[in-house]
C-alpha cells in the first residue's frame, strides 16, 4: 500500500489586519476553486459557514464566507482558475458591521477535473466569466499569470501539488 499525507487546508483572511499579527492581510487569493463546504460558526452555532477552499502554489487554501463574498461565489464554477480580490470597498446593509466587497473572476481556459464534480471543460463557457460585484457594476479581467495545465486531472497528490506549485512559481516569475 502507498499512503500519502493528508495536508490541512490552511485558512486565511482577504483584506484588513490580522487581529492576531497586526500585519496586513493578503488582499487576493488565485487559485483553482475546489467547491465549498458548511462549517460550525462560532458566533452563531445554528448557522453554519460556507468555507471555500482553492488549490494554490502554496497548497490548498480555504476563505471563510462573509455575506458580500457569499453573494458573488454563488455563480463560481469548480475547477476553474480562479482570482478572488477585496475591493477595499464596503457597503452599508443598515445593521451590524458594513458589507466587504468582492470581486470574483474565472479563467474558462485554465481549468481542472476536481474529483466528486462533474468534468469541466473549456467548450463548456463562451467568455471569461466575470461575475458582478454587489453594486452591479463589473470589473475588468485581471491578467491570470497561471498557465493552463496540459491536461486535466483529478486532484493532484502531494508530488502533483509540489510540481503544480513549481510550474506556477514560473509562471509568476517569468
Amino acid at each position: 500500500m502507498a499512503y500519502e499525507q493528508l495536508n490541512e487546508t490552511q485558512v486565511i483572511s482577504l483584506g484588513g489586519v490580522s487581529q492576531k499579527t497586526g500585519k496586513k492581510n493578503p488582499t487576493e487569493l488565485e487559485g483553482y476553486y475546489l467547491g465549498s463546504e458548511l462549517r460550525p460558526n462560532k458566533f452563531n452555532p445554528d448557522k453554519p459557514k460556507n468555507f471555500y477552499k482553492f488549490q494554490t502554489a502554496s497548497g490548498e487554501v480555504g476563505i471563510y464566507a462573509s455575506a458580500g463574498l457569499d453573494k458573488i461565489m454563488q455563480g463560481a464554477r469548480v475547477g476553474l482558475m480562479t482570482k478572488v480580490t477585496d475591493t477595499g470597498k464596503t457597503r452599508d446593509v443598515g445593521k451590524g458591521n458594513p458589507m466587504k466587497i468582492f470581486s470574483v473572476a474565472q479563467d474558462k481556459t485554465n481549468v481542472i477535473d476536481v474529483g466528486g464534480s462533474n468534468t469541466i471543460t473549456p467548450n463548456d463557457y463562451s467568455d471569461d466569466e466575470i461575475f458582478d460585484d454587489e453594486d452591479g457594476s463589473t470589473d475588468e479581467v485581471a491578467p491570470i499569470r497561471a498557465r493552463a495545465p496540459l491536461t486535466t486531472t483529478n486532484v493532484p497528490g502531494v508530488d502533483a501539488q509540489a510540481n503544480l506549485r513549481a510550474k506556477l512559481a514560473k509562471t509568476r516569475t517569468a
